[in-house]
């Protein structure tokens, strides 16, 4: 958590110099990255990515390379009173993709358009709760009910 807590302050220090924004700037906190405010899940992510040989370059939402920039403009992912903020982008391209390679997995990938009635194709919300519910199939082990 430490190395990707540094690397998130090295990165934002260098998008407010590029954007010129000054130490002594009004309200500078306004234009920092929203990761900074999620190390932990950053951390987790970043150690499941290297772990599975996975380039950040295919789920950065910055052109630098190596960025850890992974907000993508809509807060959420939070479930049950846990946080799966930038998590939840990963839970869904993950089940989505064994969705349609795993039949086991089908039941467990229900999700929403929350910009539906705007027309726009993008804002999928995954449903967490059920998401959650396919863990079991991933480890081989039951889940205990949280009931």
């Amino acid at each position: 958590m430490q190395a990707v807590a540094q690397q998130l302050l090295s990165e934002n220090a260098a998008r407010l110099k590029r954007l010129g924004i000054k130490a002594g700037d009004p309200k500078k906190s306004r234009n920092d990255m929203q990761e900074l405010k999620f190390v932990r899940e950053l951390a987790e992510i970043d150690w499941v990515a290297k772990r599975a040989g996975v380039d950040r370059s295919d789920w950065s939402m910055a052109r630098e390379p190596g960025s850890l920039a992974f907000f993508d403009g809509i807060l959420s992912g939070i479930h049950d009173g846990r946080s799966f903020y930038l998590k939840e982008d990963l839970i869904f391209e993950l089940l989505g993709h064994l969705a349609d390679r795993e039949p086991a997995f089908r039941p467990y990938f229900r999700f929403t358009n929350v910009f539906e009635d705007l027309g726009y194709p993008y804002g999928h919300r995954l449903d967490l709760g059920l998401a959650i519910q396919a863990c079991p199939l991933l480890t081989g082990k039951q889940m205990a009910s949280t009931k």
